[in-house]
């Protein structure tokens, strides 16, 4: 599992442009690299928000689980209305 999280830093780390000097900075306790720590809080609130687990698929019965594509769907299913 850390394997797939150092990878993920990785990733985000490219994605984002961070620098290598950006990568070395300290959080002031001098122990906790802040990149790597904001990431880690980042998977955290991800979690807490139950969107850590990638599904295997998304379809239309996997969206209907959320308010807002229900929201969404009916709106897009809704005569419009011309003026």
């Amino acid at each position: 599992m850390e394997t797939i999280y150092n990878d993920a830093v990785d990733i985000l780390a490219k994605k984002y442009n961070v620098t290598e000097e950006e990568k070395r900075e300290l959080l002031p306790s001098g122990r906790t690299f802040v990149f790597v720590s904001r990431v880690s809080w980042a998977r955290t609130y991800l979690k807490k928000a139950g969107l850590k687990q990638k599904p295997k698929e998304i379809n239309i019965a996997f969206l209907k689980q959320y308010p807002e594509f229900l929201e969404f769907q009916n709106f897009r299913n809704k005569p419009l209305k011309l003026s």
